[in-house]
């Protein structure tokens, strides 16, 4: 890139990748209009018009890339892994004081990552004829980037399914309040309080975690073991993403319905 004096990021681009059993026919487009920017989605590229001046094209993706995290993030939740990913391709940067032609050249770097997309191993196609919805009020933040990391271990192999859902109830409880010298209780309950869950579903959270398992995934050595069911494993898995959605719905002002256990799937018979 050329030596720029006053330069300024006018648009970015990215295009659409996919999990390898994911594919989309003629998908209408999609328009987005952010505080920062306003982009479109059409035949698998996101353009991307800056709406604030950033000078560099590292600190625009630092906001663009924000928001489609928590675009691939959300779609994820709601439709399954890998349904729809945004790589950065390009950019188009103006001068605003562009320098006399005699002027000595200089070259201006941009950094340039290397993404890589993983393959779910799904064989089963699906052809959808519709981009997942951009988030209206979910965003990305630690707790959230904290949580999914964990969901995703569990998902792949590499984490049982009762230390990842101990793992995650526990930062919910931290992120519940400043305090640090509430009981485990008090946390609960202030988590609660903050991301309006019901207490039922919290409590039951940590007695699954507790009380179930067996030497492959029990989170605590007992004596007497019992293994997880289908039904309590498919609850725990529904609640882990409906944990994840509320902390990145949560924010300043919002009011969000309060989670009960009718939407989630029946825990017993």
């Amino acid at each position: 890139m050329k030596y720029m004096r006053d330069p300024h990021v006018e648009e970015l681009r990215y295009r659409v990748e996919t999990a390898t059993n994911v594919a989309y026919r003629n998908p209408p487009p999609i328009e987005v209009d952010e505080e920062e920017f306003r982009g479109r989605l059409e035949d698998g590229i996101f353009t991307c018009h800056m709406k604030l001046h950033y000078a560099s094209v590292g600190a625009a993706r630092g906001v663009v890339n924000q928001y489609l995290r928590a675009w691939e993030i959300d779609a994820d939740l709601t439709l399954g892994r890998g349904e729809i990913r945004f790589v950065y391709e390009d950019a188009k940067v103006i001068d605003r004081n562009p320098p006399p032609p005699d002027a000595p050249k200089v070259l201006q770097v941009e950094a340039v990552d290397i993404i890589a997309v993983s393959d779910t191993g799904v064989s089963l196609q699906v052809t959808r004829v519709k981009y997942p919805d951009p988030p209206l009020i979910f965003r990305i933040s630690p707790d959230v980037e904290t949580l999914w990391f964990r969901y995703q271990g569990y998902l792949d192999g590499k984490e049982p399914i009762l230390s990842m859902a101990y793992f995650c109830l526990t930062v919910l409880e931290i992120g519940g309040g400043p305090d640090p010298n509430l009981k485990g209780w008090e946390r609960r309950l202030a988590a609660s309080k903050k991301f309006n869950i019901d207490m039922a579903i919290l409590n039951n959270f940590g007695t699954l975690t507790s009380e179930r398992g067996d030497i492959a995934n029990a989170r605590k050595a007992q004596i007497t073991t019992i293994p997880l069911s289908e039904k309590e494993r498919a609850w725990i898995e529904a609640t882990i993403k409906q944990l994840i959605r509320r902390v990145g719905e949560h924010g300043p002002g919002k009011m969000l319905p309060l989670i009960t256990m009718a939407d989630l799937p029946p825990l017993a018979s």
